[in-house]
């Protein structure tokens, strides 16, 4: 399935817009991390289109929301060691704590589904591949 879908978005990647290009970023590199046999197997066009839409720049400006900028300096006022970064989404900066290798997970209300404290699939999915990468995640919700 993996194989079909990925051949299907390569026939067309010249008409991907950059949010798709943004977003297809971030599914192959699960995709890959999870499924690395259904990689090899692939033909050299579309090993090429995923590697342009992995290595791709994007085309947003980073953002730091509130409640991240919030924590990051409540994290500076003590005397902690704190970086911005871009280390999943290109849009997104992620705080990280260089000597812990650990990232910090600011939840803000749009990690969570409307009215709930369930967290939504994208933000389980940024704190997964952070793991993935070998960080440390510590998710701080904006309710506590």
């Amino acid at each position: 399935v993996v194989h079909k879908l990925l051949t299907l978005i390569a026939w067309s990647a010249g008409e991907i817009s950059s949010y798709q290009r943004r977003l297809l970023k971030i599914c192959c590199q699960v995709a890959r991390a999870q499924h690395r046999n259904a990689f090899r197997g692939l033909s050299p066009d579309v090993k090429q289109a995923v590697h342009s839409f992995e290595h791709a720049e994007a085309e947003v400006r980073p953002f730091e929301s509130r409640w991240s900028r919030e924590l990051r300096l409540t994290l500076q006022k003590m005397n902690i060691e704190v970086e911005l970064k871009s280390m999943v989404d290109d849009q997104v900066l992620d705080i990280w704590l260089p000597k812990s290798q650990a990232a910090v997970c600011a939840l803000g209300p749009y990690s969570y589904y409307t009215n709930t404290t369930q967290r939504t699939a994208y933000s389980k999915l940024h704190q997964r591949l952070l793991e993935m990468k070998g960080y440390t995640c510590m998710a701080v919700p904006y309710y506590e």
